[in-house]
């Protein structure tokens, strides 16, 4: 298989779907020291979702928006837990949305035909894909209408309808899910990764909808505030809400007693020596 970004070297067979950095800190952060898949609970992971997408080159060029991402971004906020922050970025910031985008927009459109999608949004879809891929290699000079937002998220307080809602602020705080959000009009890549959220634009016939999320092209700053967002966002939400629910059900007695047992024989205190 030929690199996807490229089209030109080998594909290597580990490239990750969603970035490395992100799963090395679930698994640091862990209080068992593994992951989890609620879509298959009774199952411990060492990593996230791999599969031959990029040749080593374009892995590179991508490593260096990521390592960006994670020393301005992501490291303050789920390291210093600063859900608050502000920070200025250039155009290392856009790019690395769009590559996170693309990169889960290829995986979707391997995974299923593009025309699955619902309301026949397929085949811009493909346009979108195609367009991110110039952009990431320089061949185009601009985003068109294809924009990136980008969201801190932070837990919430309770939500109606969730029987424990502890699952949904571990959700909110360490899960990593994407997909394809879309209506008759709209249609987003989606991708979460624990408490950054990034939406990539494949149709909006409301832009103005989108208040304080658009990462800019060159230089800009991002500013806590009040934001809003697409009605696309919740729905993706409301798909966490039935996987976290399916997981807590499918989750053996066996298991749910492995867990607890890591757990308190990772985080037990030794008394010190009398």
């Amino acid at each position: 298989m030929i690199c996807a970004l490229c089209k030109k070297n080998p594909a290597i067979e580990q490239s990750h779907i969603v970035p490395a950095f992100i799963f090395r800190w679930l698994k640091e952060s862990s209080p068992t020291g593994f992951l989890r898949n609620p879509k298959n609970p009774n199952k411990r992971e060492q990593d996230g979702f791999k599969r031959e997408l990029l040749c080593e080159a374009c892995e590179d060029v991508f490593s260096k928006w990521e390592t960006l991402f994670s020393n301005n971004v992501f490291r303050k906020v789920h390291h210093q837990k600063d859900n608050a922050l502000a920070f200025d970025y250039d155009d290392w910031l856009v790019r690395f949305c769009v590559s996170v985008s693309w990169r889960t927009l290829t995986h979707l459109v391997m995974k299923n035909s593009p025309d699955e999608m619902p309301f026949g949004h397929g085949s811009k879809a493909i346009a979108a894909l195609e367009h991110w891929r110039k952009y990431l290699l320089g061949e185009v000079n601009d985003l068109a209408s294809y924009n990136q937002h980008l969201l801190i998220t932070d837990s919430p307080a309770s939500a109606e309808g969730i029987e424990n809602d502890v699952d949904l602020k571990i959700y909110f705080k360490r899960a990593v899910h994407y997909d394809a959000m879309s209506t008759v009009d709209e249609c987003y890549i989606i991708t979460k990764m624990c408490d950054i959220l990034i939406c990539g634009t494949v149709l909006d016939s409301k832009p103005e909808q989108w208040i304080g999320t658009t990462v800019k092209e060159v230089k800009g700053r991002y500013q806590p505030g009040d934001f809003q967002v697409s009605g696309c966002v919740f729905k993706f939400f409301e798909t966490a809400v039935e996987v976290i629910r399916a997981g807590r059900q499918n989750l053996s007695k066996q298991q749910g007693v492995r867990i607890l047992d890591t757990f308190h024989k990772k985080n037990q205190t030794k008394k010190p020596n009398s």
